[in-house]
């Protein structure tokens, strides 16, 4: 009897020994996955040999998120030295960790992503990440196709960062939506088509390097938020070629540094942008160029107004007796112009203020001049200044006569 249980023991205790080794054997709880790591069975993403690139391929073979069920959620990195291209393959990516982003890529490290399926791919925070972005980037990171989706934030943590080492492009059909900053750069970004959502009250899009828009649409949510903001270094240029807007009064706040409305690679689709275009630039230099030929752009005070705007406030402005509108562009007709109002033609178009033409600076003239009294002359008042004359020349004779 004692034999028996002490082999029952011993058979129980191979058994857990086994189980144990075999989970050990597969690491299915993992918080990073990057080119040098090994597949294992379960695993949601295969992987190739490096190309005659250097490529390592990765694709997604099933839905990539943690749950109660299914623990083979991961976070992807990309190291110094490999260049990785993740297809999204129309599976769902979601961060392993809460306090890891979902993408890393580090100084070196270069990752493209594709979705080999379309566009229905889509890279997720899970709940109760806090802290970090979405995607972040240091290195080189290229997406090309997807839905990127941030966790809501109170404390304007980003979906996408772009760091000062960070060389960031945004093409073709990605869509980031999240509350607050959807993307906050601060190295090189090409924002080349794309949509943003930001469902909270913060910019949409944060520049502080260098950043360059075509093509985009940015929707905000809160009636007191920018959907671009040019702040925080006077080293920062936006240049934006075309940006379509949800009709947000303004566009873009820019301080410190320098926006740049248009480029000749792209007038075509300026109108997009100038049908919005109002920026505050808040005593920072902005500087428009070959704009739409037919847009009108003014300045009156530190506000650039473009586009329909500029009609409307010079309208407004026209009414100021101490307004001063500088014409940075376009032709412009200014009639029923109030006395003291100043127009300064800083372009290449025609400008008239009340029908005068302004080559320079202009102010508006009183139109009230020295009254001519056309009374006619009667009374005694009238006679005053020849009176005066005759008792003058009576004084006269009577000195001369008292000398004889």
């Amino acid at each position: 009897m004692k034999k028996t249980k002490r082999i029952i023991f011993v058979v129980a205790a191979i058994a857990i020994i086994a189980l144990f080794s075999t989970v050990i054997s597969f690491p299915m709880r993992t918080f990073a996955f990057d080119a040098s790591n090994e597949t294992w069975p379960g695993c949601p993403i295969d992987k190739e040999e490096p190309d005659d690139q250097g490529v390592v391929k990765m694709k997604l073979n099933r839905n990539a998120v943690y749950s109660a069920s299914d623990n083979a959620g991961m976070d992807i990195e990309a190291k110094a030295g490999q260049n990785i291209e993740l297809d999204l393959n129309g599976f769902s990516l979601t961060n392993f960790s809460t306090n890891c982003s979902t993408i890393n890529v580090f100084p070196g490290g270069k990752l493209t992503i594709v979705d080999s399926k379309g566009n229905s791919g889509k890279i997720y925070q899970r709940t109760g990440t806090e802290d970090v972005p979405t995607i972040y980037n240091a290195g080189t990171l290229v997406i090309k196709t997807g839905e990127i989706t941030g966790t809501t934030k109170v404390n304007n943590i980003p979906v996408i960062k772009n760091t000062e080492s960070g060389v960031l492009t945004i093409e073709d059909n990605v869509k980031v939506t999240g509350s607050n900053e959807l993307l906050s750069n601060n190295g090189i970004a090409y924002v080349k088509a794309a949509t943003f959502d930001e469902q909270g009250n913060f910019y949409a899009l944060r520049n502080e390097g260098n950043m360059s828009i075509t093509g985009a649409t940015v929707n905000t949510t809160s009636d007191n938020t920018s959907a671009i903001g040019n702040i925080g270094s006077e080293d920062a240029v936006l240049t934006i070629n075309s940006v379509e807007t949800d009709g947000d009064s303004l566009v873009v706040m820019n301080r410190e540094g320098m926006t740049v409305i248009g480029s000749s690679a792209d007038k075509s689709q300026l109108d997009l942008y100038l049908a919005n275009g109002v920026i505050d630039s808040d005593g920072a230099e902005v500087t428009l160029f070959d704009t739409a030929e037919e847009a009108v752009a003014v300045k009156i005070g530190e506000t650039y107004f473009v586009g329909d705007y500029a009609e409307g406030a010079i309208e407004e402005a026209k009414t100021d007796a101490n307004a001063k509108l500088t014409v940075l562009q376009g032709n412009v007709n200014i009639t029923g112009a109030v006395a003291g109002f100043t127009v300064i033609n800083e372009g290449e178009g025609k400008v008239t203020v009340n029908s005068v033409v302004v080559e320079g600076d202009y102010t508006v003239p009183s139109t009230k001049g020295e009254e001519k009294d056309d009374t006619p002359k009667t009374g005694i008042v009238n006679y005053l200044p020849a009176l005066g004359l005759v008792a003058v020349a009576t004084l006269a004779g009577i000195v001369i006569s008292k000398r004889k």
